[in-house]
């Protein structure tokens, strides 16, 4: 399938005009191509799935809804899915992933998850893609990265030029306000990094500074965690 830079703006595109590609991951699957289809067929042009030039005219001359630019239809569903869902965690689906080297931190957020009553799957591996797959084929309600990256302390949602994802944005926010009291100031980043922008549902990645400053405090992060996550799906379903 084509995939890259190109086929993310094509995505970013068509949800800023209210045809869903369902994520905007850069690969040209066949969501994608559906989208693209009706595209083509509400704009009256031959429809073939192919963004070839007399495609790429039209693209030129149409612009984003008003009040739509920076949404995607796909973030949309996904505030709807977790604003129809219960208000705690018990019976959600959390997907808790990590590259390497924090496995007694991904252990803790287990744990202090499961005591809330969500139903958890960890993910130990350095291909995030591989991450985001096993996340889309559980279907789960959120995902939630822990990494080491020097001192820095934030959290990173999807962000794409003039898109971004409304969940992640609101997860990362509640979070990194949890966060703060625990690893000291963390920032709010907006990112494409392929496990931000390859899940179906609203993801983040918490970076908590260095092993030797983590690992000591895991269940204090943890806990920090469990409590963003539990205000995020509390939050009333109108969202400013």
């Amino acid at each position: 399938m084509l995939r890259g830079d190109d086929v993310a703006e094509l995505q970013t595109r068509l949800a800023q005009l209210g045809f869903d590609p369902v994520r905007i991951d850069g690969i040209m699957g066949p969501d994608t191509t559906a989208a693209l289809k009706d595209f083509q067929a509400n704009a009256g042009m031959a429809v073939d799935g192919i963004c070839g030039p007399a495609t790429l005219a039209v693209f030129k001359r149409l612009s984003p809804r008003k009040g739509t630019e920076g949404v995607a239809v796909s973030s949309l569903h996904q505030l709807e899915r977790i604003r129809l869902g219960p208000r705690h965690l018990s019976g959600r689906t959390v997907v808790v992933g990590e590259p390497g080297g924090l496995d007694s931190l991904v252990g803790a957020l287990r744990r202090a998850l499961v005591e809330r009553g969500a139903m958890v799957l960890t993910t130990h591996h350095p291909n995030w893609s591989l991450q985001a797959e096993q996340a889309n084929r559980l279907d789960a309600d959120v995902f939630v990265g822990l990494v080491v990256k020097g001192d820095e302390q934030s959290v990173c949602y999807f962000g794409s030029g003039s898109v971004e994802s409304a969940a992640g944005r609101e997860l990362a926010g509640c979070l990194a306000n949890e966060l703060t009291s625990v690893v000291g100031t963390a920032t709010i980043r907006s990112m494409r990094l392929p496990i931000l922008r390859e899940t179906r549902m609203p993801a983040v990645v918490c970076r908590v500074g260095s092993v030797s400053a983590a690992v000591p405090r895991a269940a204090s992060i943890a806990r920090a965690i469990v409590e963003g996550l539990q205000l995020w799906v509390s939050l009333p379903a109108v969202v400013d």
